[in-house]
Formats: structure tokens, C-alpha cells, sequence
């Protein structure tokens, strides 16, 4: 991916093992790909634009925007933190990684900055083509949710998937709870299908209310 904005340097500390959860949660692989692939997106003057998805989507001002190469490692540590002991589900989450691209990740922080904890949206897209019975973002988050309340991790769903409108396209939207070093993290999934992809946004927020703040981020993306 074309980053056009500076990303700064991270460090290590217990808000990264945060982000890697969430980042392992998202199954993701990375960026990369060719022009024809989700991968073909880039951030200008602060809008990440993806021309696959036709989407647009401002990024808070600023906000940091990780390394690939900090995705990479999240994407390796969060897979270790959500599957644990269980060498069945490691496997399953090393397979999922084909065919699924870590479109954007930003925090409002620096990864590693010494705060409680650091707000982030996930942007990512993986293939469907290999499971015909998904067919909307309900059926998507459906399987999410078997495989999250089934991990390591202590995430709770918070009610049901919900039909949410984002940019004039149809998503569901999940809310759920997990608990992370002695504190409660909150997300919400939107999701929708598209092109046989499903095209996630995940955020992640340190009490309920910002979490309500943050959906506006998600409500700010436009398709063309």
C-alpha cells in the first residue's frame, strides 16, 4: 500500500499487546497485492481512498497510521494472545490469512504511547469465495463470533448483530467486550459483503462511550 503520510516510530508496551488482539481478531495478513486486488488503497491529505471498494474514509486528525511492517508484528503476536494453548485454532487463523488483506490500521496515539489505552480503527477485506454460505455481514459476524467467544480471550458479545447503514451501503454491526491486562476494551465490527469480500471496520475504544463517539468515524465513509 502507498502510505503517503509519515508513520511514526512505535514501541513496545502494554497498549501494542491491545492492538495486536485486535489486529489477530481482524485475521489479517498484511498489506499487499496488485492494482485489481482490496489492497489498491492509499492515504492523501489524510483520506485513506480505496478504489476497489470505491471507499473514502477521513482519518481523525492526528492520528498515527502503522508500518506494515507493525502490522506484521501485531498480526503474529495477537494470533498467539487469541489462540492460546489451542494449537487447532492457531492453525485455523495461520490458514484464514490467504486470501485476507489488513487494509488500514490507525490509532490516536502512537502504538506503544504511554497512555491507558489507545483508541484504533481496523480496516480490512478478506475472500468469501471459499464459503458460499456467507453471504451478508450478519452471516460473517455470525462465525466471527463463534470463533472470538472461543479463544483465549474473555469477549463477550453485547446483543445481536444489527443492520447498520454506512456511506449508503448496507453493513451489520456487532458490539462486543473483552478483557485485556485488568481493563475492559470495547469494539464494534461493521461489515458488509462486497465483491465476495467481507470489508470489516473495527474499532476498539476504552468505555462504551467512546465507542459511541468513535462509530462516528465509521459514519463519516463514502462509496462511490
Amino acid at each position: 500500500m502507498n502510505r503517503m503520510l509519515s508513520v511514526r516510530r512505535h514501541t513496545g508496551t502494554s497498549g501494542l499487546v491491545i492492538l495486536a488482539i485486535l489486529t489477530a481478531c481482524g485475521l489479517t495478513a498484511g498489506c499487499g497485492g496488485s492494482a485489481s486486488s482490496p489492497a489498491d488503497g492509499s492515504v492523501t491529505n489524510g483520506v485513506y481512498k480505496n478504489s476497489f471498494f470505491g471507499l473514502s474514509m477521513p482519518i481523525p486528525n492526528g492520528w498515527t497510521i502503522a508500518s506494515q511492517e507493525t502490522e506484521q508484528h501485531l498480526s503474529a503476536l495477537g494470533g498467539r494472545l487469541v489462540a492460546g494453548n489451542n494449537k487447532s485454532m492457531q492453525a485455523s487463523m495461520d490458514a484464514a490469512k490467504t486470501g485476507t488483506y489488513h487494509l488500514l490500521n490507525v490509532s490516536e496515539h502512537p502504538i506503544g504511547a504511554p497512555v491507558v489505552y489507545n483508541p484504533s480503527v481496523i480496516v480490512m477485506a478478506e475472500s468469501e469465495a471459499a464459503y458460499p454460505g456467507i453471504q451478508t455481514g450478519s452471516d460473517f459476524l455470525f462465525q466471527l463470533k463463534r470463533l472470538l467467544e472461543h479463544s483465549a480471550l474473555r469477549w463477550r458479545a453485547v446483543g445481536s448483530s444489527v443492520p447498520e447503514t454506512v456511506g449508503g451501503k448496507s453493513f451489520y454491526r456487532l458490539d462486543g467486550t473483552m478483557q485485556v491486562m485488568g481493563m475492559t476494551v470495547w469494539q464494534s465490527y461493521f461489515v458488509t459483503i462486497d465483491r465476495r469480500y467481507a470489508l470489516s471496520f473495527i474499532i476498539s475504544a476504552g468505555s462504551a462511550d467512546q465507542l459511541a463517539q468513535m462509530r462516528k468515524i465509521v459514519h463519516a465513509v463514502t462509496f462511490a
